[in-house]
C-alpha cells in the first residue's frame, strides 16, 4: 500500500524565480496520460520527504507540467483515451519525435531545462535529482541530454523508470547453433546506468533506442529500471503486456531504490584525487574489451583513504570506482590508484573497482576493504 505522504509532501513549488533554495532540488515527469499527482509522483514525494528528514537536509519539489502558467508546461499527451490510437501510432512510426506525443516530450524537455536553469540562477548551490516514468522517463532521459555541461554537472542522478527509449546494449541478440544467446550479458557485461532490469534480453525500447542513450562521458549519474511484463520499455515484446509498467511505485521497488541511491550519493560526496572529469575520459575505437584480472586493497593514509588495483591490461573506458555502491566517477585507463578524501570509512565500507569497455560497460571488478 502507499504510504501517506508527509505533511507539506505535495505542495508545489512557487514559480522558479522566487522558489526558496533547498540543499536538493527534485524535479519528476509523469508519463502518458498521467495526472498531476499520479500514484508514482506521490511515492517518490513521500520517500524524498521521509528520507530527507532523516538525513537531515531540505528538498524542494516540482513536477513538469504543475505550473500551466509558465512558459513551457508538459502537457504528458495519452496514449489511450479516444485519440489514444492515432498518438501511439505517430509516436511509433517516428521513435516518439513526432506528431503530437514527440510536441509533448518536446514540451517536456523544455520544461526541464528551463526550470533547471532558472533554480541555479537563483540558487548558486543547487543540485538536483531528476526521474521520470514512461514519456515523462522519454523526456527526462532527452533533458539530460540537452542540458549544456555546466548543468548536467548539477545533476546528482538521474533516474528513469520505463523508459520508451531504453538501450541496452548487453541485451543485444545473437543467433547461434544453440539458439538465441546475449553473449554480452554472459560475460557478466552491464551498461553502467542498469539498475533494475531482470530480464537479460532487454535491448531496446518500445519507440527504438536513444543512442547514445546518455552523453559521452556521463553514464555514471543515471539509473535505469525496466521492470518485467513492461512492453513499454522493451522487457516483453508483446504490445498487450504492461502489468510490470504499473509497478515502478510498490513499496521497496524501483521508486523507492531510485530515492535511496539519489539521497546516498547527496550525502556522501567525498572529494576524489585525480579521478579525471568524465568529459575529457578518452574512448579508443575497440572492440568491448574482457574484464581484466584484478586485485584491490584499500589502506589509510595520512592524506585520505588511498585506493589501488593491479591489472595487467588497460580498458579502453577507463575504471569505474565506487564506496558502497556510490559512484564516485571513472579514472584514465591507465589509473592505478585514487585518494578519496573528507571521508571517514568503516570497516565494513565496500570499496570497488570495474573496468569500463569502450561503449560503456562495466565489466566484473573486484571489492576490498579496510581490513584486506
Amino acid at each position: 500500500m502507499l504510504a501517506a505522504a508527509p505533511p507539506g509532501a505535495l505542495a508545489q513549488p512557487a514559480p522558479p524565480a522566487s522558489a526558496p533554495c533547498a540543499d536538493l532540488d527534485v524535479i519528476f515527469a509523469r508519463g502518458s496520460g498521467g495526472k498531476l499527482n499520479s500514484v508514482e509522483s506521490l511515492r517518490l514525494q513521500a520517500q524524498v520527504a521521509a528520507g530527507a528528514k532523516a538525513a537531515g537536509i531540505t528538498t524542494n519539489f516540482y513536477e513538469l507540467g504543475s505550473r500551466p502558467d509558465q512558459q513551457y508546461a508538459y502537457p504528458a499527451v495519452s496514449v489511450n483515451d479516444e485519440k489514444g490510437a492515432l498518438t501511439a501510432l505517430g509516436a511509433k512510426v517516428s521513435g516518439g519525435q513526432a506528431f503530437e506525443y514527440g510536441r509533448s516530450v518536446r514540451i517536456g524537455v523544455a520544461d526541464a531545462v528551463h526550470y533547471i536553469a532558472q533554480r541555479v540562477e537563483k540558487c548558486k548551490d543547487a543540485r538536483f535529482f531528476i526521474s521520470g516514468v514512461s514519456q515523462g522517463a522519454q523526456v527526462i532521459g532527452e533533458a539530460y541530454r540537452e542540458l549544456p555541461d555546466n548543468l548536467r554537472e548539477l545533476v546528482i542522478f538521474n533516474a528513469l523508470f520505463g523508459d520508451p527509449k531504453l538501450y541496452l546494449p548487453e541485451g543485444q541478440p545473437e543467433l547461434t547453433a544453440a539458439g538465441i544467446t546475449y553473449p554480452r550479458y554472459e560475460r557478466g557485461e552491464r551498461s553502467e546506468w542498469r539498475r533494475g532490469v531482470p530480464d537479460p534480453s532487454t535491448f531496446v525500447g518500445s519507440l527504438g533506442a536513444r543512442t547514445p542513450y546518455l552523453p559521452e562521458g556521463w553514464t555514471h549519474t543515471t539509473g535505469l529500471w525496466c521492470n518485467d511484463n513492461d512492453f513499454v520499455c522493451g522487457s516483453d515484446l508483446n504490445p498487450l503486456v504492461d502489468s510490470g509498467h504499473h509497478q515502478y511505485d510498490v513499496e521497496n521497488g524501483p521508486i523507492d531504490q531510485a530515492v535511496r541511491e539519489a539521497l546516498d550519493r547527496f550525502v556522501h560526496r567525498p572529494a576524489v584525487t585525480p579521478l579525471v572529469d568524465a568529459r575529457t575520459t578518452s574512448r579508443e575505437p575497440t572492440a568491448v574489451t574482457q574484464s581484466p584480472a584484478l586485485s584491490v586493497s584499500v589502506n589509510p593514509t595520512p592524506g585520505g583513504t588511498l585506493l589501488s588495483w593491479d591489472a595487467a591490461t588497460n580498458p579502453s573506458g577507463g575504471w569505474v570506482v565506487q564506496v558502497d555502491g556510490v559512484y564516485l566517477g571513472k579514472t584514465q585507463p591507465g589509473a592505478r590508484s585514487i585518494t578519496i578524501t573528507d571521508f571517514a570509512p568503516t570497516r565494513s565500507t565496500e570499496f570497488s573497482v570495474a573496468p569500463i569497455s569502450a561503449d560503456n560497460l562495466i565489466g566484473v571488478g573486484r571489492a576490498a576493504y579496510l581490513h584486506e
